[in-house]
């Protein structure tokens, strides 16, 4: 009995005076759950400790049209014979009716204290209460001891005969269990052990109501929580709290039920007056029902009122009466002049044909929804509207408007969905504007995929005249056009044309959002083409970064996929990469977020694993250039290829297919089949006008492959144009890799001079990987070497960085090597190994070759690892695979460097 010890010192103070000879009444009080009863089966147990008669008996609603039910429950144990089931003595009732007191003094010993208990006083039929009351007066002269308990605020508890008990009885109210109280029920059940604030937690969810806390204690036990530091307390709703909760509003009156409902269906939106308004009261009746549900404890005493606990809410309506009342709500809260929001949160819980008051309601309330959190409030804003877009009396002009706000609340998080609002919005709409104004809701991720009639109802709003004296919306449906030209060179020049324009006074678009966004997507395009120089791209992109919204900043958005993906390409990726950190926490999400990490973390030389990829998914530039990045960096693409974008009749897709088989192939040692797939996917992105190495460095990997197949010419091709690219482009990263890969082609001291001045270039580049493997093939290549077969026929030493030009064709069936696998033929010669290049140490991944170049160095394994940017771990993984590969023991048989 923690927390009661209070209330039982009283009681055990009436047992003593009953036990002197001088008893007395008492009645317990409180609401549903206050534990009324554990308390009298206290008091029971104390008297009959003490060698106390006790009688109970308890009282219950269906019984209350039966006379002295409760009468009997007292006497029957006592009359000679006791009570047989359907049968009373002959005599009984008008024995003890006619005088009570009689009765007990002839069926009781002589001088022997008694104990009347009677549970639920409130639900006892008249002649029972009548006999009590008689009881009661003749008790405080006799040893007889009489405890009641009563639930507070029930409609029983008003009746004549209980209230003359009540007035002849010392009053012992109960109130909710303190903190340490709760505490100490809570650690009888889950152990004083419990994790910190677990108390805390039940506690706040019962609030201090016995029934309730033992309640949710059971129902955490039950689920397996024995700490319940993992479960939402607060949400729990066992079955036997719910039924206890319904019996109690079951037996309200109607005045109390009709209040209560009000309070739950107005909760925080209610005041006194709003209350009563709803539930029809006057103000004298409504104060009656609070105080007698505060009683009850189903309502807390505070203002505005509520429920005592969410699983009374749960039981006062049904829902059809929940639906009812909520329409109600709604229309009262308006014609009193509470904000649309308020409004509006009734108008979404029920299902009633929307007025005209309505539908201007819900349409206001979601504009103010987006205006007022443009990240979080596009979900409520779109529920607003999906409400009048199903029950509203609306006009065709009418649903493609609301058509047309819905796709710009879904833009946000659903942008497909968004789009095809935006495309059933259109034939609805009267007249360009209205049109254009649909457009410019259109997400400006989604524009490529749009069906048909979208892409060219976006064109002919850009070339609508109607738009032009609206200019923040004519750049809207600008910025919409451009993204839709992205996929044709021609388009591509045309934005860097406008790219051009912007960057002689960028302030007048940085000022507006609508030129933000244009900005974005000219810098996304430029990205593409590598038209304009990096330098100008990377400092109005930093620009526009420094002043966009942070909201805008979502990574599942828009913006920061396009914005991500031109500050990539210029090799300024760092700083998008710490926003996005601070802001998110540095959590990936799926999808087109995760893309976004990965190539930000590729773009810095980071390791990242990349996760199997949708088939079903968009087909983005960015995906595009997460791949083209990994398939250079020979990272492994999970998942299973397939032919669905082979499919698909756009050539992203189909670059996109080609780019992820040529992975394959050369993870498979098939090099000929992955060049011949690199190849083809070069075309495709070369016929969409995506030709910047920074982004799509797919020329330098397939010299490489060429190289290594003998190939040659196609390969100095290949690595001349990437080069060429890439300095006209001017980002570090890019042109540091083209001068490396044009270096591995390379020989003496022109190798020398391209890997110089490729070091020289990435010492302003944020890709440390690429740092790193410049670095290490500078630390292998000598200042001159002879060619093979050159005048004085002198002996050749074997070159520690072999080219892949001299490397030879792999015969028919035999296992081809990495196209990157320079220092393994080196690795080899040193450790006098009797395995070919071709079949061990051409096999070497390039995260192997580098650890193993480091090893031959003198360096340990902790210096790798910082060296490389990788863990310890990593690092013996990819030295455990080298030795095994090369046929080796371990670092001793490696040779010194």
């Amino acid at each position: 009995m923690h927390g009661r010890e209070r209330e039982l010192e009283r009681l055990g103070s009436l047992l003593a005076g009953a036990r002197d000879g001088l008893g007395g009444t008492a009645v317990v009080s409180g609401g549903i759950g206050s534990g009324r009863t554990t308390v009298l089966g206290a008091v029971a147990a104390r008297a009959g400790s003490t060698g106390m008669q006790v009688l109970r008996a308890c009282a219950a609603p269906a019984e209350r049209e039966f006379a002295r039910r409760v009468v009997h429950q007292l006497v029957d144990p006592l009359l000679p014979g006791g009570r047989t089931e359907g049968d009373l003595p002959v005599g009984a009732e008008d024995a003890a009716l006619a005088d009570p007191v009689g009765l007990l003094d002839r069926t009781t010993a002589p001088g022997s204290p008694l104990v009347v208990l009677v549970d639920d006083l409130q639900w006892a039929d008249d002649p029972s209460l009548d006999w009590l009351v008689e009881l009661a007066l003749s008790s405080h002269e006799r040893p007889v001891a009489l405890v009641c308990s009563v639930l507070a605020g029930d409609r029983g508890a008003d009746r004549r005969s209980v209230r003359r008990l009540l007035a002849t009885a010392r009053d012992i109210r109960l109130h909710p269990l303190s903190d340490r109280a709760t505490t100490a029920v809570v650690e009888e059940w889950i152990g004083a052990g419990s994790a910190p604030g677990t108390a805390g937690m039940f506690h706040a969810a019962s609030l201090g109501n016995p029934m309730v806390l033992t309640q949710l204690l059971s129902e955490a036990a039950a689920s397996g929580d024995d700490t319940a530091a993992r479960t939402p307390v607060g949400a729990l709703r066992p079955p036997a709290l719910l039924e206890r909760f319904a019996r109690a509003v079951r037996d309200l009156d109607d005045e109390a039920l009709r209040y209560l409902r009000s309070v739950v269906v107005l909760d925080e939106d209610g005041d006194a007056g709003t209350i009563r308004r709803l539930s029809g009261l006057d103000a004298a009746a409504a104060r009656t029902a609070r105080a007698r549900l505060v009683d009850a404890g189903l309502l807390l005493d505070r203002d505005p009122p509520g429920p005592s606990h969410p699983a009374v809410a749960d039981v006062a309506l049904g829902p059809t009466d929940r639906c009812t009342v909520h329409a109600e709500a709604a229309r009262l809260l308006h014609e009193v002049g509470r904000p649309p929001a308020e409004v509006a949160g009734h108008l979404l819980a029920c299902t009633t044909p929307l007025e005209r008051w309505a539908v201007h309601t819900l349409r206001t309330a979601a504009s103010l929804c987006l205006a007022e959190d443009p990240v979080g409030g596009g979900r409520t804003a779109a529920d607003h509207l999906r409400r009048v877009l199903l029950d509203g009396d609306l006009s065709p002009a009418e649903r493609g408007s609301v058509l047309a706000d819905l796709a710009a609340a879904e833009s946000g998080y659903a942008p497909t969905i968004a789009t095809r609002h935006v495309a059933q919005a259109l034939p609805l709409l009267d007249g360009p504007r209205a049109r254009a104004r649909a457009i410019a809701a259109l997400p400006v991720g989604a524009v490529v995929t749009a069906p048909a009639e979208v892409r060219d109802a976006v064109r002919q709003a850009d070339a609508d005249p109607a738009t032009a004296g609206d200019r923040p919306l004519a750049l809207r449906i600008r910025t919409r056009r451009h993204r839709l030209d992205e996929q044709t060179p021609e388009g591509l020049e045309a934005g860097c044309d406008r790219l051009q324009e912007v960057l002689a006074d960028p302030d007048a678009e940085l000022s507006t959002s609508a030129g933000q966004e244009l900005i974005t997507v000219l810098l996304h395009g430029a990205a593409l083409s590598g038209r304009v120089p990096a330098a100008s791209v990377a400092g109005l992109g930093a620009r526009l970064l420094r002043i966009v919204p942070a909201h805008e900043l979502d990574p599942t958005g828009a913006l920061p996929e396009l914005l991500g993906l031109a500050l990539v390409a210029a090799d300024r990726a760092g700083s998008l990469a710490h926003r996005l950190a601070v802001q998110q926490g540095a959590a990936a999400g799926a999808g087109r977020s995760a893309d976004l990490h990965a190539l930000l973390a590729l773009a810095r030389g980071r390791e990242v694993r990349l996760a199997p990829r949708d088939p079903d998914a968009p087909v983005t530039p960015l995906a595009v250039a997460l791949t083209a990045t990994a398939v250079v960096k020979e990272i492994r693409i999970r998942g299973t290829d397939t032919d669905t974008d082979l499919a698909r009749p756009r050539l992203p897709e189909r670059a996109m297919h080609r780019l992820r088989r040529s992975g394959a192939a050369s993870a498979a040692g098939d090099l000929p089949l992955a060049l011949e797939c690199l190849l083809d996917a070069g075309r495709h992105l070369d016929h969409l006008g995506w030709r910047n190495p920074a982004v799509f460095p797919w020329r330098g990997r397939a010299a490489l492959l060429a190289a290594r197949l003998g190939e040659v010419g196609t390969a100095r091709d290949l690595a001349e144009t990437e080069l060429s690219l890439a300095t006209s482009w001017g980002a570090p990263a890019a042109l540091g890799r083209a001068l490396r890969v044009r270096a591995e082609l390379a020989e003496g001291p022109e190798r020398l001079r391209l890997l110089r001045s490729a070091s020289a270039v990435l010492a302003d580049s944020e890709d440390g990987a690429e740092i790193d493997r410049v670095t290490v093939a500078l630390e292998h290549c000598p200042d001159a070497v002879p060619r093979p077969g050159a005048a004085g026929g002198g002996s050749v030493p074997p070159r520690p960085v072999p080219r892949p030009v001299l490397a030879p064709r792999p015969a028919a069936g035999a296992p081809a090597a990495s196209a990157e696998a320079p220092l393994g033929a080196a690795v080899a010669a040193r450790a006098g190994s009797s395995r070919s290049t071709g079949t061990g140490a051409g096999r070497l991944t390039a995260g192997e070759q580098e650890a193993v170049a480091l090893v031959r160095a003198g360096a340990s394994n902790q210096q790798i690892a910082q060296q490389l940017r990788v863990s310890r771990r990593a690092v013996e993984k990819r030295l455990t695979s080298a030795y095994r590969k090369l046929g080796i023991g371990g670092r001793g048989d490696l040779g010194p460097g």
